[in-house]
């Protein structure tokens, strides 16, 4: 009896969480460096048994999260993470869960490694996404966006995840993961998903030509004239494609469009020229004490069809030419009550003091 008692007593527990809601979270290294942590680690330990956790994150080295993934499996949950192999050996966390998973070959529990892109040659496992099938009484939780699951992380970035709640967004990242999981290679690895009020892409990149970029091609959609807001928040930006779609947001300003760019520690002197050349405004967003923006994010306000329109994008995409061969997802959601959120952070960094550029930028513990 006294096993079904404390299921019973599990059970009720689990059921009893308050539901997560569809929002953006974010950490702050200095004022709330774990916010993120935390929650997912809420998420995973309100996951009942039977169903599932399915994790695909760039690095895992996080003590607090390596316990919530143990404490799931523990009881009954399953769950299944893929990490990039070449940042196994700075981050044992990763490696205890995965020798805790894969004790027993039977059942459906595991850790692996990508050598890699999953999709494509080359590049690497960067996408951070975690799905959950089911929190409480709540199905279909993804969370996903710019956050790398590590303490040491949580000091010294700004980042910035999706708390999503909805079949739709949760079955077009699980029709990628199968895909990753399966290593399924094409020559044409791009995909988009969308629906009533999102939209997605997943990288590798079919090809380095600009008319196959997803972020040229939403900039695009954007009207280039006055009453036309963009704000961006981007850890990386360089090379042939950080030129490109510097270019095209130059070209927007001069038309009108009031852009903001938050410049994380690898976004370059030429794509800060170009867009400043074209009335972009260019903040730092790399800082004295060695915190940074790790987002790679944007929003856009802007007019169509007679009604303003309040998009944000949140994922992992660094706009740089080496990142189009990697594993990346970006999620947008049109929606104003997210806009704002996004908006918040993007002042709270834009109005933080001590932001520094190029030398003076010299960022602790960057990916």
């Amino acid at each position: 009896m006294f096993p079904s008692l404390l299921t019973s007593v599990l059970l009720t527990a689990l059921l009893s969480v308050p539901a997560p809601t569809s929002t953006l979270l974010t950490t702050d290294p200095v004022r709330a460096p774990h916010r993120i942590t935390h929650q997912l680690v809420r998420l995973a330990d309100a996951v009942p048994p039977g169903e599932s956790i399915e994790v695909m994150t760039y690095f895992l080295g996080s003590r607090s999260l390596e316990q919530a993934l143990a404490r799931a499996f523990a009881r009954g949950v399953r769950v299944r993470v893929v990490v990039e192999a070449a940042t196994v050996r700075e981050h044992p966390e990763s490696v205890r869960l995965k020798r805790l998973l894969d004790a027993d070959r039977t059942d459906t529990s595991w850790v692996r490694l990508a050598h890699g892109s999953t999709r494509g040659p080359g590049g690497a496992m960067h996408q951070k996404t975690w799905r959950f099938s089911r929190v409480g009484t709540t199905p279909y939780v993804t969370v996903t966006g710019s956050y790398n699951a590590g303490d040491l992380a949580d000091s010294r970035a700004h980042a910035v995840m999706w708390q999503w709640v909805g079949a739709d967004v949760y079955r077009a990242f699980a029709a990628v993961w199968d895909a990753q999981v399966r290593r399924e290679h094409g020559p044409r690895p791009l995909r988009t998903a969308g629906g009533a009020g999102w939209s997605a892409y997943f990288s590798p990149l079919s090809s380095q030509a600009a008319a196959g970029d997803p972020v040229l091609r939403r900039l695009a959609t954007i009207p280039a004239r006055r009453g036309t807001v963009v704000r961006i928040a981007m850890y990386s930006m360089w090379g042939t494609r950080g030129d490109r779609i510097a270019e095209r947001l130059a070209a927007m300003a001069r038309r009108g469009a009031r852009i903001v760019l938050l410049a994380g520690p690898t976004v370059s002197y030429d794509v800060r020229a170009i867009l400043r050349g074209g009335g972009v405004a260019v903040l730092p967003g790399c800082f004295a004490d060695g915190t940074y923006t790790h987002s790679k994010d944007m929003s856009a306000t802007y007019v169509a069809d007679g009604r303003r329109r309040y998009w944000t994008w949140v994922g992992s995409d660094n706009w740089t030419t080496d990142g189009t061969a990697s594993d990346e997802a970006v999620l947008g959601i049109e929606s104003r009550a997210m806009h704002d959120l996004f908006t918040a952070y993007v002042e709270r960094l834009r109005t933080r003091p001590g932001g520094v550029f190029e030398s003076a930028c010299h960022p602790r513990g960057a990916e």
